[in-house]
């Protein structure tokens, strides 16, 4: 889905524009700008995920390692390597019956394996315990704790938010920002704010910027519910369908 894109050569000429900064400055060379504009897009996908509007999230599926993870009183899975933050887990207990897995405190650990009375089980819960380790340039894979360990090789999926790979010079006039129209009006402001911290408020330059950015969230919240133009989206509850379901397959059987 192509809702709207823009190339970083025409997003960083905007903000030359409202940041009143010459093309040629070298107080904010267009490196600087670059890495701004990436770090406020990145921001943008997030809160766009975080209030609901899951426009941006992969999914990454696989399969579950039954029992503990030594030495650990629980199951462990590996995160994908580019993912920022973790929206949901299901897990496959059996056919028709997929399961939503809850984020929990780390310190209920001990308090899983008391109320299932073992370590094992149908997984519950989770927390992701490690979002990776720096070895030189290079991070590992984060760690998920999952409550209580599979007591089989339950399938899974995780939905969650990627890492944004920055656009930089070398590929900025043919990669592409990709978003509702008007998204990247948010963006623009933030990096506003940004480049008038460092000038020192630009003669308030930060407080119109901080304002037009409020309205500019605003309004990306109220497009991104019409991403799904079937209809208004609306809490369903799954529970009394599932009874209703169930009374009408009892009530058809010979």
């Amino acid at each position: 889905m192509a809702a709207r894109t823009i190339t970083l050569d025409v997003l960083r000429a905007d903000l030359l524009y409202l940041a009143d900064i010459p093309s040629s400055s070298t107080r904010h060379t267009t490196a600087n700008l670059n890495r701004i504009l990436n770090k406020s897009w990145q921001r943008m996908r997030a809160m766009v995920s975080d209030n609901g509007h899951q426009a941006y999230l992969k999914a990454a599926s696989g399969t579950l390692t039954a029992g503990l993870t030594s030495p650990y009183p629980f199951g462990t899975l590996s995160l994908p390597d580019d993912l920022a933050s973790l929206y949901g887990f299901h897990v496959t207990v059996a056919t028709n019956d997929i399961r939503p897995v809850d984020v929990v405190p780390f310190s209920q650990v001990t308090e899983y394996q008391t109320r299932f009375g073992g370590s094992t089980g149908i997984p519950t819960a989770c927390h992701i315990y490690n979002i990776g380790t720096e070895s030189t340039t290079t991070v590992t894979a984060g760690k998920l704790a999952i409550l209580p360990a599979p007591q089989a090789a339950y399938a899974y999926t995780l939905w969650y938010l990627p890492i944004w790979v920055d656009i930089s010079d070398g590929n900025s006039a043919t990669y592409v920002f990709n978003g509702l129209d008007g998204w990247e009006d948010w963006v623009l402001q933030d990096a506003v704010c940004m480049i008038a911290e460092r000038d020192n408020d630009m003669a308030a330059t930060y407080q119109i910027a901080q304002l037009e950015r409020a309205k500019a969230e605003a309004r990306i919240l109220n497009s991104a519910t019409r991403l799904q133009r079937i209809g208004p989206a609306t809490r369903v509850d799954a529970a009394r369908r599932e009874r209703i379901a169930s009374r009408q397959e009892t009530f058809r059987r010979p």
